[in-house]
């Protein structure tokens, strides 16, 4: 229905606002109060009490890992336009935060997208041990990377075979290590073994990885990698400390993933290439 410019009263400037903040925050998916006020041509202090006030009633929260504010599940209260990221901040930023505050160490949440792993949560920005910030967003090489192994491991043959098929055939994109079927067969059998995802200096020289799989709503939803300094700890010594954490925080994770809605449809839209 097309909107009357006909009213009987002033309207609500505050309601107004509100309703243009909520729908700034579905459209670009997460923003800053400094951008939200450039947006909306608000002041800054302005967009702040409107973010706390949604707060309070419960339509948005605050991001732990990078500071930004997003609609959260009690807006399909108000319409269908509910963005289907809000799994993340919903069901797995609170754990990654809490295993990163256990262990100090960066933690991250990797989802696959497009044959490549996203970057969904970091504690990097908060741990007193990382080197880098900003991650999130942030696509990384499913090949060279352990959340990359313990997806592949873990996921259905059909779409692993798919994803290493697609990778082959594009040059830019891995294609030399995805040819090898007889090393990636080898490394997935051992990741499949250990149960884990696991990179020893590679990629980034300086750290070893090791990654959970978060196994809901049948298939692997998204994996849970914790990262360490080389020179900190040896391989084994970082597996002994962290790897039962990481499958606690995964456990945790899968079990709030299992009661939330449409994480079927959300992995569809992420990777239309899939055969699953």
């Amino acid at each position: 229905m097309e909107p009357t410019n006909k009213r009987n009263f002033a309207p609500v400037r505050a309601l107004e606002r509100g309703l243009a903040l909520l729908q700034d925050l579905s459209l670009y998916k997460g923003a800053h109060p400094q951008q939200i006020a450039r947006r909306l041509e608000l002041p800054r202090p302005t967009v702040v009490r409107l973010l706390e006030t949604l707060e309070g009633l419960g339509f948005v929260e605050r991001s732990p890992s990078d500071g930004s504010w997003y609609p959260t599940l009690y807006v399909r209260s108000l319409s269908d336009g509910y963005n289907d990221e809000a799994w993340v901040r919903e069901c797995a930023a609170p754990e990654i935060e809490r295993l990163g505050k256990q262990i100090l160490w960066p933690v991250d949440l990797h989802t696959l997208q497009n044959d490549m792993m996203l970057v969904r949560e970091s504690t990097h920005r908060t741990s007193p041990f990382s080197i880098q910030h900003g991650l999130v967003g942030t696509r990384l090489p499913i090949l060279h990377t352990s959340s990359g192994r313990a997806y592949l491991a873990f996921c259905p043959d059909e779409e692993r075979e798919a994803i290493l098929d697609r990778l082959a055939q594009n040059p830019a994109n891995q294609a030399a290590l995805a040819g090898d079927r007889r090393h990636i067969t080898k490394q997935i059998a051992a990741t499949r073994q250990q149960g884990y995802g696991l990179r020893s200096g590679e990629l980034i020289r300086a750290t070893n990885s090791l990654s959970v799989p978060v196994h809901a709503k049948g298939r692997v939803q998204a994996v849970v990698t914790v990262v360490w300094f080389v020179s900190a700890l040896p391989v084994a010594e970082g597996v002994r400390r962290f790897l039962e954490q990481a499958r606690e925080c995964a456990a945790r994770i899968a079990q709030k993933c299992e009661a939330f809605p449409d994480m079927t449809m959300r992995y569809r839209r992420e990777n239309s290439n899939s055969t699953d």
